[in-house]
This record gives structure tokens, sequence and C-alpha cells, in this order.
């Protein structure tokens, strides 16, 4: 189980012998295992105590892989890269009324901020993506846990990204573009140097009344609560 020394001596919890009987039954179903030593060495994890004793029972066997959620497809990221650019296009049009220097400065400042404010967010999602159903998700086989993408993570894929396609004349930023069509996990060359997948948005949980309740609270106003609901008495008789 890989736990560090000084907790070789913890006390092994109820999960970690769940876990330890999942692997067990892997090993088994996988061939690693013969039935009787199966048998053996779960009555054993059952009765282990402490995590040590856990990890003698499962040291000879390979670390389950983290799972996956569904993964974007290549059109929806497209698609959805698209969308983001026709937003900030706009708004780097009228800069450029004004100067043609700074909007040709500030369109990188502009798209790099923009991507890092949206894929390190909670959602882990830029406008364009909310539309295409999809999110920016951090990946478990690097980090070992399905969680958001941290904010450096968002802010060097943003930069990989701009950096492969100012290579454009040299074939990488097409390459880059295409290479979800074949990658196992669908990731583009940014999204490998940053450690990021793109998974389908309804696959996992993204709190998405989080900004309906905030909208509800700024029209109560501050200081004001909600008042309690006091339920009639719903019993198929009547109280005495």
């Amino acid at each position: 189980m890989g736990l560090p020394a000084e907790n070789a001596g913890a006390r092994a919890s109820d999960g970690d012998r769940a876990d330890a009987t999942v692997r067990l039954r892997d090993a088994l179903l996988d061939g690693r295992l013969g039935l009787q030593e199966f048998e053996q060495r779960l009555a054993l994890a059952l009765r282990s105590r402490t995590a040590a004793e856990l990890d003698d029972l499962l040291c000879d066997l390979p670390e389950q892989a983290a799972a996956l959620p569904p993964l974007a497809s290549w059109s929806r990221r497209s698609l959805a890269l698209v969308l983001d650019h026709v937003i900030l296009l706009p708004l780097i049009v009228l800069i450029g009324l004004a100067s043609v220097p700074a909007a040709v400065l500030s369109a990188p400042v502009l798209a790099v901020g923009y991507f890092t404010l949206a894929h390190g967010g909670r959602s882990g999602r830029s406008v364009g993506e909310r539309v295409c159903g999809i999110a920016v998700r951090s990946d478990p086989h690097r980090t070992h846990v399905a969680r958001r993408a941290t904010y450096g993570q968002a802010f060097g894929r943003a930069v990989m990204l701009y950096l492969f396609g100012a290579l454009s004349s040299m074939g990488v930023g097409a390459i880059n573009f295409l290479w979800p069509l074949w990658d196992v996990k669908r990731q583009t060359w940014h999204d490998k140097v940053a450690g990021t997948i793109v998974v389908r948005a309804d696959a996992i949980d993204l709190d998405r009344g989080r900004w309906l309740r905030r909208v509800h609270r700024a029209l109560r106003g501050p200081g004001r609560t909600r008042e309690p609901q006091i339920h009639e008495n719903r019993l198929p008789f009547r109280a005495h």
C-alpha cells in the first residue's frame, strides 16, 4: 500500500481492509494468485490490525490503476476552443482600435489569463467548454486522485497551448491540436505537460447550484437570513 515508514505502525481502518480485499480479488481474477493463496491472504487481511500487516500481504501485487472519467471527444474540445477565441476576439479588436501594438502585446496575456482563471476554478470550464459540456481536470494517473486542476496547472496548460501554437510554421501546432484523435487519454501535448485531462462535465460533480445560491443571497441582502419554515402536522390522525 506504500505507506511512509513513520506510518507503518498505524492502525488499519475498515476502509484499508476493504481496499486490500478489492486488490486481492483483482489479483485472483488476473491470475496472479491461486484460489488457496487468495483465501489465505484474504483471511489475514480481514484480521490485520496495522497498515504494516496489510503492506506485507500486498507488497508483491501491482497498485490499482486510477479510473478515468468519461473523456471529452476531440470535436467537443475543438468547438469549445473556437468558441472561446470568438469570445476573446472582440475585446482584442477594441484594444487594436486604440493601439495595434497594444493589442498584439495584450492578446496572449488576456488569453492566458482567461484560461488560467477558467481552468483553475472549481468548475474547470471556460465559457466555450460550458456550452460544449466538458471540463478540465487533473490527470488522476499523474496525481493519483481525480480532482480539479490547480491554478499552476491551468497557467502552464495555457502557456504551452500558445507556445505550441506559435510553432505552427513547423507543424507542431497542428500535431498538438490533432493529438487527442489517437491518444489513449485524448490528451494534447499541453495536457501532458500540465498533467490535465478533459472530461465530460456530466460525469463529475461541478456543484452547479453554487452561483444560483450566491444570487439568492445577494437578493436577500446583507444581514438577512432565511426564516425557518413551519410545517403543519401531517400525521394521519389528529394530535391530542
